[in-house]
């Protein structure tokens, strides 16, 4: 399919986000009814669904609402309350109709990804929720997408949107990402069975290998067994790979491992991705992990994102929450019961070791393997040459002739200069005959650890 074949900008930029005020929100609903009301034919009922056409006509009665609520506020006629209990309402359904049109437009893309106008309908509103920080929601909706097969001409339009904040663009710039790890679908994954039920996570071992490896190495050791989520706070992060269900085993490997946070192709922490624990300190990484909530910024570039979570959303959002916040402040929810692992398994991984680079010790190097060496091949003419100058060099050497020249030197005579007048031994210096006895020796110390 052609790029061109496409809607342009001007279509995929109409918005709905969270409507601050009343004439923002009758600008919005009409600007988005311009988007989806596009001439279309119309489905049949989804599964006893409403379908696209009667959601489209609801939303356009709406504009249609808001719009008198406008005129009215603007001319002063009217009940200011009445109007206040109006608009609240055409707002509540305004917004039902939107997600509802969203999941049907969006199963109707897994069926058939041919039909352009339910994906530009789609992208209408993943527009404005990237627009309004719902980084969860479309990044979810575009996984299915990028499944459905949808062309990746409507992300990069997405990602370059003028009217986007620099945060919604950069939700758009991860979808682009997923896409090509979809198509390669090389990543490994990993099964965590947990008392909710189980979760699959996705590792971004090209972003950060070292920590992949950690993960993997601990992973299919078994070190997560029985491991707790002892540090759950609502709309953050759920925080497991330390405290053990019963004090059952160890919590701690006893090693770190360095960040990869500072990478520039480090990945953000999105809702619903896994990342590394850490003190304050750097390098300070080991095997506790967390699972965000929500889209944490303030985490960039101080913890290394390390994967995320592909399958079993819902078994994370039920996970029990053992803090909240207040003002800013943790405290500890009385008598919660903390979830935990069950079991963690390996399901997909690349063709080589995982382990982890513990600090202290040097970076691995992959060194090209030499060629075997490959006997050399002699014709049997040079083994039989070969042979015979063998034989040649191991016959018994003749001295006649040897004896003969020894008997004419006896007769030679010596002459004078031939031999110095006083021959006397001459004793060279103890110290031109000696080796040296000392070594250099060099202190070895290990390289600091922050263990």
């Amino acid at each position: 399919m052609s790029i061109h074949s496409h809607p342009p900008l001007s279509l995929l930029h109409s918005k709905f986000p969270r409507l601050p005020n009343l004439h923002l929100a009758v600008a919005t609903v009409s600007a988005l009814v311009l988007t989806v009301a596009i001439s279309m034919p119309t489905v049949a009922q989804n599964d006893g669904k409403t379908d696209v056409a009667t959601l489209k006509e609801k939303l356009a009665n709406l504009s249609s609402q808001m719009a008198s609520l406008k005129k009215q506020l603007d001319t002063g006629e009217g009940n200011l309350n009445n109007l206040q209990k109006d608009y609240t309402d055409a707002l509540q359904e305004t917004t039902e109709v939107i997600e509802a049109l969203h999941d049907v437009c969006l199963e109707a893309i897994e069926k058939d990804s041919s039909n352009q106008e339910n994906v530009r309908t789609v992208m209408g509103i993943l527009l404005n929720d990237a627009d309004a920080g719902r980084d969860g929601k479309v990044l979810r909706s575009c996984d299915r997408l990028i499944k459905a097969g949808v062309n990746k001409a409507y992300f990069d339009y997405a990602a370059q949107a003028d009217r986007l904040t620099l945060e919604a663009r950069e939700i758009f710039d991860e979808v682009l990402i997923r896409q090509r790890e979809f198509k390669a679908r090389d990543l490994p994954r990993v099964l965590i069975e947990t008392s909710k039920g189980p979760i699959t996570v996705q590792l971004y071992e090209n972003e950060a290998p070292q920590t992949v490896g950690n993960f993997i190495s601990l992973v299919e050791s078994g070190f997560y067994s029985n491991s707790l989520f002892h540090r759950v706070i609502d709309n953050f992060m759920a925080q497991v790979g330390g405290p053990k269900k019963d004090n059952q085993g160890d919590d701690d490997p006893g090693y770190t491992i360095y960040d990869e946070c500072k990478r520039p192709d480090t990945r953000p922490h999105f809702t619903g991705v896994l990342s590394m624990a850490k003190t304050s300190a750097p390098d300070s990484g080991s095997s506790q992990f967390f699972i965000t909530f929500s889209r944490t910024t303030h985490l960039d570039g101080k913890h290394t994102v390390f994967g995320r979570v592909i399958d079993g959303h819902e078994v994370v959002d039920r996970i029990v929450r053992t803090q909240i916040e207040i003002n800013g402040q943790s405290t500890r929810v009385p008598n919660a019961s903390p979830d935990y692992i069950k079991s963690a398994s390996v399901i997909r991984k690349r063709d080589h070791k995982y382990r982890p680079r513990k600090v202290g010790e040097p970076e691995e190097t992959d060194e090209p393997e030499l060629p075997p060496v490959v006997p050399e091949t002699k014709s049997l003419d040079e083994l039989e040459q070969e042979r015979a100058s063998k034989e040649k060099m191991e016959a018994p050497e003749d001295t006649s002739a040897k004896k003969i020249d020894a008997v004419d030197d006896e007769k030679t005579e010596t002459k004078p200069d031939d031999r110095p007048d006083n021959e006397e031994a001459v004793a060279k210096p103890a110290g031109e005959l000696r080796e040296t006895d000392s070594t250099d020796e060099t202190d070895s110390s290990e390289s600091p650890s922050d263990s």
